[in-house]
């Protein structure tokens, strides 16, 4: 829960919201993909550089709701995310 807490809290430093978005991606539950997906659209605005650890959370919980956020980022200007995707469709 407190993972949840920390991504649905707007003023939350970054780096501690990647850390939560992982946390809940290790423990694959599957209730908190929502709030990685909202996290991740609001982290990656500046750049889809920074969806990069919201994507592998994601990869980590599987779903259907997390693989068509994931593959939203195929086309991304970042070629580190284009890779990114890729490999973890590949390991879907």
């Amino acid at each position: 829960e407190i993972f949840k807490k920390i991504l649905q809290n707007k003023e939350e430093d970054t780096f501690i919201k990647r850390d939560a978005a992982m946390g809940l991606g290790k423990l694959k539950d599957e209730s908190a993909v929502d709030l990685i997906i909202s996290a991740c659209k609001q982290e990656s605005e500046e750049s889809d550089y920074n969806a990069r650890t919201f994507l592998v959370a994601l990869g980590m919980i599987k779903g259907n709701k997390a693989k068509i956020e994931i593959e939203k980022y195929k086309d991304s200007k970042e070629e580190v995310i284009r890779d990114l995707v890729s490999s973890i469709l590949k390991k879907w």
